[in-house]
């Protein structure tokens, strides 16, 4: 069985990516006074329910899409395709590309050629407030 497709960029090519990005701000956790521990009724110290241990409380204010790296080098892209029984292909190829000296994938709809390919998709996403 043999099959043949092509993907959206090759292995050596330089890519842009974007990412959903949040952004976030903290406040003192006011259950521990920001020590993010507290003295239970058995007089038993432990963990602050509230801020986990951390003695501040992260809020999560506004997601935004943006471009995240900027010329990464494609190493390795990793092609799933479906075939049913009939050897039949029943969807289309998704890909992930993986890049030199980084150890995360990004899928092709948030890999691209040029900074301005990648920034025109953020702007899209952004205002759909996707």
């Amino acid at each position: 069985m043999n099959f043949n497709f092509s993907t959206k960029l090759d292995i050596t090519d330089k890519a842009f990516t974007i990412a959903n990005l949040a952004e976030r701000n903290s406040a003192p956790c006011i259950l521990c006074s920001e020590s993010g521990r507290i003295l239970g009724n058995d007089m038993i110290t432990e963990r602050c329910p509230r801020c986990r241990g951390t003695g501040n409380i992260f809020n999560i204010n506004n997601t935004f899409w943006a471009v995240d790296k900027e010329n990464l080098i494609i190493d390795t892209i990793r092609a799933t395709l479906m075939v049913n029984r009939n050897d039949e292909v029943f969807n289309s190829p998704s890909e992930e590309y993986y890049f030199a000296g980084y150890h995360y994938a990004r899928t092709e709809t948030e890999v691209f050629k040029s900074l301005e390919e990648a920034q025109a998709e953020c702007d899209k996403r952004n205002s759909k407030g996707a």
